[in-house]
């Protein structure tokens, strides 16, 4: 289940003025490879922790989480956090323990038989759980909005949740 006002994506994500990211159903990591000179990512954390407020529901109250900053040419552009119930790194998704410093993203749609449940959209509000943890990670004023996408990626019936957060310096790569 999703809930905290994460609605459908369309057509609130042609308020945005990113509606072509919040819309892409390919891998984001090659998207923002496309449209820069230097792709990176900066992880900030990786491994079990307790269920937050703001996580989706994963059957879970201990999950995997890993949270990442996306970089195009050294800037943050994507904080993304990626959430599992545990149990599923011993089965469907154990590549995710070893992923290092390696995008999700490459190892997601590389895998056959993965499937992406549909993209839902919402704009962050300073304030926010989610919010605070993108501007505290990307070093943005506390009072920046944002906006978020969130989907599952589903492999053999086990789900890994993927919200990604798109920073202000996402801007500067629509120019390209």
């Amino acid at each position: 289940m999703i809930g905290g006002g994460w609605r459908p994506l369309r057509p609130l994500a042609a308020r945005s003025g990113i509606a072509p990211w919040l819309a892409e159903c390919g891998s984001l990591t090659a998207r923002l490879r496309a449209h820069c000179g230097q792709f990176g990512l900066r992880r900030l954390s990786h491994g079990p922790g307790p269920a937050r407020p703001d996580d989706p529901d994963c059957g879970a109250p201990r999950l995997w989480r890993r949270e990442v900053l996306l970089l195009a040419d050294g800037q943050p552009v994507v904080y993304a956090r990626s959430v599992a119930a545990r149990n599923v790194l011993h089965d469907s998704w154990r590549l995710l323990r070893g992923l290092g410093g390696r995008p999700l993203g490459d190892a997601v749609f590389a895998r056959a038989g993965v499937r992406r449940t549909p993209i839902r959209v919402r704009r962050l509000r300073p304030g926010d759980a989610l919010q605070r943890a993108a501007c505290r990670a990307a070093g943005l004023a506390a009072d920046t909005e944002l906006w978020a996408r969130r989907s599952a990626f589903v492999h053999r019936g086990a789900a890994v949740w993927v919200t990604e957060v798109f920073l202000p310096a996402l801007g500067a790569l629509r120019a390209r």
